[in-house]
């Protein structure tokens, strides 16, 4: 296991230290910080162009490490539960989904944060269902 993890580390190291994927990055490149821009890493990818697949690439990990981040902590602490995905998991393409349907419904929220407009918009599509207060 832990060559493993030692070779797609070196394999990760060697095509991201390469300045061909890397030249064409300009300031405009940062991490996206709203939800327009992370959509727009998201669906902005080309076969052709290293930089776009790179974004795409990252935004796709970005929704899965925050679904996997918040599923860490629900694990710890049970009542921060904000949201219920299914059990049988959810892959990217649905995670990008659930964004763009969420954008459709509130076109503000590209000018939210994309941390929290992401949070907000997987709860409304895992909404968790409260068990009836016992008196």
């Amino acid at each position: 296991m832990r060559f493993v993890f030692i070779f797609i580390s070196l394999a990760l190291l060697s095509i991201f230290s390469s300045p061909s994927w890397a030249e064409n990055l300009t300031e405009s490149d940062e991490p996206p910080r709203t939800l327009g821009v992370l959509l727009s890493w998201c669906n902005g990818g080309t076969e052709d162009d290293p930089v776009s697949q790179f974004k795409e690439i990252s935004c796709l990990g970005y929704l899965q490490g925050v679904l996997d981040a918040t599923s860490v902590m629900f694990g710890v602490n049970p009542e921060a539960k904000f949201f219920c995905p299914p059990g049988g998991g959810i892959s990217t393409d649905q995670l990008l989904e659930i964004l763009n349907e969420y954008v459709k419904q509130n076109p503000s929220a590209l000018r939210e944060s994309a941390r929290i407009a992401v949070l907000v918009a997987y709860g409304k599509a895992f909404p968790c269902s409260v068990p009836p207060v016992q008196p």
